[in-house]
């Protein structure tokens, strides 16, 4: 090569090397308003989802949409009965992509999550004790990354918990994925709580046969509010 061919040659790469970070900053930038806008489109479904009060419309959409915005393979959303200390889990089954329930102790990773109150983050799933992997050997599925946020209310009592399991392209869950599921967690359980003190006092109204038919519809009507939300 002649002098000249390896000073061009030099230029080309540097050019290569600009070229290729500016290509990463801009799907960078991409994939983060693709997760702010499936975030934004959450938040409005499942406000109209809450208003039928229909907790697995509510589970289905949260699974459907965190998938896409934590770039998963699947979620998990755990709600929290403590009368039997069990998650009542919800997970959309591959394949039929129809919503299915499941009944387990509350342990495993969730389980650590929703006694801890904390959020965890699991880059190699098998390799972590707390990490049950009895459904991975029934199934066959091999959990490597873990994300998961307990969702807190008011009160500090854990009433759900979301996990996403297994970042694509063999990539780790990122501490912005962490931001990102916190703030998910904080607004699902301000609706989730809106949800359940609606239907106390909807429970309430209705199975009080003290209070008279016209006085329980003045209560349901001030309970709308002026715009029936």
């Amino acid at each position: 090569f002649l002098t000249d061919d390896v000073e061009e040659l030099k230029v080309l790469l540097r050019l290569a090397g600009q070229f290729v970070k500016t290509s990463k900053l801009y799907d960078s930038e991409r994939r983060t308003a693709s997760k702010f806008a499936t975030m934004i489109s959450l938040i409005s479904d499942a406000q109209s989802s809450l208003h039928k009060q229909d907790t697995k419309d509510f589970a289905f959409l949260i699974l459907k949409k965190s998938v896409g915005m934590f770039e998963c393979d699947r979620c998990t959303f755990f709600t929290v009965d403590n009368l039997n200390s069990e998650f009542l889990g919800y997970f959309i089954a591959e394949g039929s992509g129809d919503l299915q329930q499941l009944r387990i102790p509350i342990q495993g990773i969730a389980g650590e999550v929703a006694k801890t109150k904390q959020l965890l983050n699991i880059r190699d799933a098998w390799s972590d004790e707390r990490f049950s992997n009895q459904t991975d050997l029934r199934t066959g599925y091999r959990t490597r990354t873990l994300l998961c946020a307990p969702l807190c209310s008011s009160t500090g009592k854990v009433i759900a918990v979301l996990q996403c399991v297994n970042k694509l392209n063999g990539e780790f869950f990122a501490p912005e994925d962490e931001n990102l599921l916190l703030t998910v967690s904080r607004i699902l359980t301000d609706l989730l709580q809106g949800m359940f003190q609606r239907s106390s006092y909807d429970t309430f109204v209705d199975s009080n046969d003290a209070i008279d038919s016209d006085v329980k519809d003045m209560f349901r009507e001030y309970h709308k509010g002026p715009t029936g939300s």
